[in-house]
């Protein structure tokens, strides 16, 4: 079993609708990251504080994830735009069930517990400035165990 954190943009409808598309989203170049991501691996998702559209997020880690498959070309044909005029050719995606959202880790402990400044942005945060980076067993136990002793 493997163990990742994804970085996502706040999600721009409801929490229900985004734990129906949950999942691992790379970009065109960026697949060679989850080569090794399994159907079972656990992945903590970092929620950005804002995203390309405006949306509003949490700035922390806001769920837990299970891959239920691979990374898979979606077939998306060309690269998405966004209102504040960016694109991202999102083109790979690999399933996840939401396995638990009722806990949360700041931008800032989260940032103590990988050893980076406190006020770390995590931008290009990730193997290959992907928004995806795999972190050993000691690393996910320390982020569940703060996870799972939110307030939230």
């Amino acid at each position: 079993m493997n163990y990742w954190i994804t970085t996502q943009w706040p999600y721009p409808e409801s929490f229900a609708q985004w734990a129906a598309n949950c999942g691992v989203y790379l970009q065109d170049g960026r697949e060679h990251v989850a080569a090794s991501m399994r159907p079972g691996d656990l992945v903590f998702r970092y929620e950005s504080k804002t995203g390309p559209n405006g949306n509003d997020g949490r700035m922390g880690i806001v769920a837990i994830m299970e891959v239920t498959d691979r990374p898979k070309d979606m077939g998306n044909p060309a690269p998405v735009g966004y209102a504040n005029g960016s694109e991202r050719w999102w083109r790979y995606k690999a399933n996840a069930a939401c396995k638990d959202a009722d806990g949360f880790v700041s931008r800032a402990d989260l940032n103590t517990i990988l050893g980076y400044v406190a006020d770390n942005k995590l931008r290009g945060f990730g193997d290959d400035h992907s928004g995806l980076k795999r972190i050993d067993k000691s690393t996910y136990d320390k982020i569940y165990a703060a996870f799972k002793n939110s307030d939230v």
